[in-house]
């Protein structure tokens, strides 16, 4: 496989065109180097340097009514609070919604569904993308067993059910850790056509963020979502 590159607007991003399908169905989570050892692709994105997380990238020319959904989880000391952002330009990312920190108790799936139908500039867009970036808790909160308490919006809380809002229940040693990971599955981007003889289009591309950009995000997902279009 021949992997082209190509710049976008935004300096600190690099976007991959395999030309070709590489996954026909599902996703393909690479959370380390070593789990890339048996993808050849994921192996040679990771030789690129500095990869610590992904953004996707769908092109919806001809859709309206964009609806994104996936299911995410977090390791013991990934954080529990993610932002949900999009992007209709391909460089300027606007937050959208937050998971209300529900990514504890750790190691467990949720799904999270992000309706984009009433956003202008989404639909009929080819530089439409969206990222999923850690962010620290909007509440105050106790880390671990320390009575310290961490203020609003000054730090990550890690996704253990040992770290608490309340005063004096936290327990244990643990804190957040950068080594912590996310992990996604079940990808997928909807919408209506505008033609309604056309059948539904989404196409994927993988995007790679520098650490300087989603330093919090340490795990690599490579999704691919199939291009199929056909004319009555």
């Amino acid at each position: 496989m021949f992997i082209q590159t190509e710049s976008t607007p935004n300096p600190a991003t690099l976007k991959f065109l395999p030309g070709q399908t590489v996954l026909d169905l599902g996703t393909a989570d690479f959370p380390s180097e070593e789990a890339a050892a048996k993808s050849p692709l994921a192996r040679r994105i990771f030789a690129a340097g500095g990869v610590t997380g992904v953004f996707f990238g769908t092109d919806t020319t001809g859709f309206s009514n964009i609806v994104v959904q996936f299911d995410q989880r977090s390791s013991k000391t990934g954080s529990r609070w993610s932002r949900f952002d999009y992007t209709t330009d391909g460089r300027n990312f606007i937050p959208f919604r937050t998971n209300d920190g529900a990514l504890s108790p750790p190691d467990t799936y949720r799904t999270y569904r992000f309706d984009l139908s009433v956003i202008a500039g989404v639909d009929d867009n080819p530089r439409l993308g969206f990222r999923v970036v850690s962010v620290f808790a909007p509440r105050a909160f106790q880390q671990n067993a320390n009575p310290a308490m961490s203020t609003p919006d000054t730090a990550y809380m890690r996704a253990n059910e040992e770290a608490a809002y309340e005063p004096g229940q936290a327990k244990g040693r643990g804190d957040y850790g950068m080594e912590g990971s996310w992990r996604f599955d079940n990808v997928r981007v909807t919408g209506l056509p505008l033609d309604p003889r056309t059948k539904f289009v989404a196409t994927g591309r993988v995007v790679l963020l520098s650490a300087a950009l989603v330093a919090v995000i340490s795990a690599l997902v490579l999704a691919t979502i199939r291009r199929r279009a056909r004319s009555g």
